[in-house]
């Protein structure tokens, strides 16, 4: 049995073992001592090595340890919740929880490994209100702790949400529309294309309420996460959606302008053709050939203009779409442009892609 300072020095005969103990509580003391005065250093990794050094002082640390957990240093915070579950003293439990909290991704996650290894089963409550975390090594930390507390899902939502945190998003869409919830909640993921997998699994759903998030998603910083956003709203939101959608096709990056030109050049609205008519010149062959297919679909007469200049295009996929388009369109002015093309196509003997297109026009 360890005695106290004072039982020590009353002792009036001290034995060598009663010396080896009061050695040794004054070396604990002392160190003690050096370490609580490493935690007001200014260097955060000395205050950071301070921390690590008190796990040692055991019980008399755990007050220090808690203080600690509000240094303005992420790597000192991290490193007195990893101190505290090394010591397991029950009191820093609600300390340890409030870490859920922390801006710092590193030191939310350590928390939540903190409280899955101390196992008390009142911790399950504080770790599934961080199930839906912004960051995704956070989410499965705090996934692994409930498991290892015994926690499980009451429902459906509390299943997908557990699936999308574990990492399993194809098992939470199994759940239906109880998936929607936790979907909405995922949608603001600090990894891009986690918020393009959670907004392609969204549009599986067709549900009204994820047309809010997905129109904020079409000014994603993340080029994938605003084309998955275009092709989602297309589906979901129908015309309803087109201004949003059209303001894409001045998006700087070419593969979202694609993905606008496609949803929208689907239905061949002649309305649009104003809009279309921006993209003729696009830099990228993949939105021009989009946006002739679009014009194509139309078969309005104020397209010809548009499908004329196309055939002079440098891209040959380009040139077939506006030949395709101008014999859908039927205007015999077409056949000045076409019938050039199908002399030097032949001289070239390359494939005769103009041919079918010139009977369809109509003469006189």
């Amino acid at each position: 049995m360890v005695r106290s300072a004072r039982q020590l020095l009353t002792c009036r005969k001290p034995t060598l073992k009663v010396v080896e103990e009061m050695l040794w509580m004054h070396q604990c003391n002392n160190m003690l001592f050096w370490n609580l005065k490493g935690l007001k250093s200014h260097d955060p990794l000395a205050r950071q090595q301070a921390v690590q050094r008190l796990v040692s002082s055991k019980a008399k640390a755990v007050p220090h340890l808690v203080a600690a957990l509000k240094d303005t240093h992420h790597g000192v915070r991290q490193a007195a919740v990893k101190a505290l579950t090394q010591i397991k003293d029950e009191r820093s439990l609600p300390a340890i929880a409030a870490m859920l909290q922390d801006p710092q991704a590193e030191v939310r996650e350590e928390a939540a490994n903190a409280l899955g290894t101390l196992g008390e089963p009142r911790a399950a409550s504080f770790l599934f209100c961080t199930l839906q975390d912004r960051n995704g090594n956070v989410r499965k930390a705090v996934a692994g702790a409930l498991k290892v507390l015994g926690w499980k899902p009451a429902n459906a939502e509390e299943r997908a949400l557990f699936a999308i945190a574990s990492g399993k998003l194809k098992e939470a869409i199994l759940e239906g529309p109880p998936a929607v919830g936790p979907l909405l909640g995922a949608i603001h993921d600090e990894i891009g294309f986690q918020r393009q997998a959670v907004i392609e699994a969204l549009a599986q759903f067709q549900d009204k309420r994820a047309v809010p998030p997905l129109l904020a998603a079409l000014d994603d910083f993340d080029p994938n996460v605003r084309v998955a956003a275009v092709h989602a709203l297309g589906q979901m939101a129908g015309p309803s959606a087109d201004e949003p959608i059209l303001k894409k096709f001045k998006d700087n990056h070419p593969q979202v302008r694609l993905a606008a030109a496609q949803m929208l050049g689907k239905r061949g609205d002649p309305q649009l053709f104003e809009h279309f008519a921006s993209l003729v010149k696009d830099s990228h062959w993949e939105v021009r050939v989009a946006t002739v297919m679009a014009l194509g679909r139309m078969r309005d007469p104020k397209t010809f203009t548009s499908l004329l200049a196309m055939l002079q295009d440098t891209d040959i996929d380009v040139r077939q779409m506006a030949a395709d388009g101008l014999g859908k369109l039927g205007d015999a002015r077409a056949m000045d442009s076409l019938l050039p093309l199908l002399r030097i196509v032949t001289v070239a003997s390359a494939r005769p892609w103009p041919m079918r297109w010139i009977p369809s026009t109509r003469v006189g």
